[in-house]
């Protein structure tokens, strides 16, 4: 019961990946409201850096230390995020590229057929386990 649950699920999010791959990605003008950083539980040494923003739907992008430093709370950003999940997929500043995200959509769709294989059972767990 627990195995057709896992497949249940990993279908519909396979299913809520691929359609966020295939629409347009939403651009957006917003201003950068604040920055964020956290250290991880499991490695207190890595942490992750975010952007919050105001002025539109997406609310926070996690970036890279270079670009957490590179802008300034305040400043007028266009922020092109994918529909459904809102993930930063490019960020500019006036005409400068900060950051972009290029090959997002073929790496949606590649998790979402891989996770369309785990659900239809054509990948099961016993074919990927490792054998020591």
């Amino acid at each position: 019961m627990l195995k057709f649950l896992v497949r249940c699920l990993t279908l519909v999010l396979s299913a809520v990946l691929l359609l966020d791959a295939l629409l347009s990605p939403r651009t957006e003008l917003v201003q950068l409201d604040r920055h964020s950083s956290e250290s991880s539980r499991i490695s207190p040494a890595e942490r992750s850096y975010t952007l919050h923003f105001a002025g539109g739907s997406v609310e926070h992008c996690s970036v890279g230390y270079l670009v957490y430093k590179q802008l300034a709370d305040g400043d007028a950003l266009t922020v092109r995020a994918s529909r459904i999940i809102k993930m930063c997929t490019q960020i500019r500043r006036g005409d400068e590229l900060i950051e972009s995200h290029e090959h997002w959509r073929w790496m949606a769709v590649l998790a979402a057929l891989l996770g369309f294989a785990v659900a239809f059972g054509w990948i099961r767990q016993e074919d990927a386990e490792i054998r020591w």
